[in-house]
């Protein structure tokens, strides 16, 4: 006689067994499937060269303080990188042009000692571990990440997000901002911050810098110490032979 518990008992644990084989090859079929976005990430930021200033030229047009500025760089103008082409779509004077190349001569300076301030930055903004699938578009993959830099603390209390082109295997965009304001410190309110960058792929493969945007708000007992707002295009890049 056909033990009818003893049937059931052993269809119900081998069923259990079928299901946890099943759930299992899908887990595993899935982490298969899903790429490696760390990797995917790291080759994209790698074609950020640290040296493609020494490359290309371009021109640079900054709005900050209502004061429109363009200028032309070429390093292939050893002793004149910089000239100012026009101030707020005027010509400028000889005094204006000097005053630029003097500045940006400082700029240049400031940003070999602090590249995490210049486009070279995006490189070693995202936290290790910490980026996450937010969206996956057609075109591009979208995520999230744990921003850092300088003030570490300050910066974890912001939110990344960053687009990789899937075609090209570049980084689209990065920004990290606040989501609202908060205390850095006991006395220092952080109001707003911004730091968006915008890339595109060069003729020679490598990324570059398209669009700049810079905003920070603090204060310090309730009083404005910094208020600054600034938008900066990059355009016309030419591959220089060297």
């Amino acid at each position: 006689m056909v033990n009818i518990k003893m049937v059931g008992q052993r269809f119900v644990a081998l069923s259990c067994l079928l299901l946890g084989l099943s759930v299992s090859v899908n887990d595993a079929k899935s982490a298969a499937e899903e790429p490696d976005f760390q990797s995917i990430l790291q080759e994209a930021l790698n074609k950020i060269h640290d040296d493609y200033v020494d490359h290309f030229a371009f021109r640079e047009q900054v709005t900050r303080k209502g004061l429109n500025v363009v200028g032309d760089y070429d390093p292939s103008r050893v002793n004149a990188p910089w000239v100012l082409l026009s101030s707020d779509g005027k010509e400028p004077s000889d005094k204006e042009k000097e005053q630029y190349a003097k500045d940006k001569l400082k700029q240049t300076e400031d940003l070999k000692k602090y590249p995490e301030r210049s486009p070279l930055g995006v490189k070693t903004m995202v936290q290790p571990g910490s980026l996450e699938l937010l969206e996956d578009q057609n075109e591009r993959w979208l995520f999230l990440f744990t921003p850092t830099g300088e003030d570490q603390k300050m910066m974890r209390k912001m939110q990344g997000q960053l687009a990789i082109n899937k075609q090209g295997n570049y980084l689209e965009w990065m920004d990290v901002r606040t989501q609202k304001p908060f205390k850095a410190n006991f006395v220092t309110k952080m109001k707003e911050f911004i730091m968006h960058y915008e890339f595109q792929p060069a003729v020679d493969g490598r990324t570059v810098p398209t669009d700049f945007e810079f905003r920070i708000h603090i204060a310090v007992g309730g009083i404005d110490v910094a208020d600054e707002h600034l938008f900066a295009n990059y355009s016309d890049y030419r591959l220089i032979d060297n």
